[in-house]
This record gives C-alpha cells, sequence and structure tokens, in this order.
C-alpha cells in the first residue's frame, strides 16, 4: 500500500466514524486518523525537499 492508499484508508475511516457521532470514543478515533494523515503529508513533504535538495547539491546531499 502506498502512503496516498494509506490516506484515502483513513480518510474513508474518518467517513465512517463520523457517522456515528453518538459515541464519544468516536471523535477520538478521528483525531487519531487526522493526526496520522498529516504525519503522512509531513513525510511526504520532507522527502520531496530532500529529492529538489539532492537535486539541487549533489546525491550526497541529506537534510538534518
Amino acid at each position: 500500500m502506498t502512503e496516498n492508499e494509506a490516506i484515502d484508508e483513513l480518510n474513508t475511516s474518518i467517513d465512517l466514524a463520523k457517522m456515528c457521532t453518538e459515541n464519544p470514543e468516536r471523535k477520538r478515533e478521528v483525531q487519531g486518523y487526522e493526526t496520522a494523515i498529516k504525519a503522512i503529508e509531513e513525510i511526504q513533504q520532507y522527502r520531496a525537499l530532500e529529492q529538489r535538495a539532492k537535486n539541487l547539491f549533489g546525491k550526497n546531499q541529506e537534510l538534518k
């Protein structure tokens, strides 16, 4: 499964959890899914920046 597929699955899970709004534990479940999506998106941004740095400064450059 790719990261984007995982995000899609998490978004589907959010939609399903929001259907059960009377259950307070569903709110925490939705927050967990949203946090996971944000983390995956931040990792993707980091990787994109790292690739840009490698393209600009050479393959041995790493972001730290």
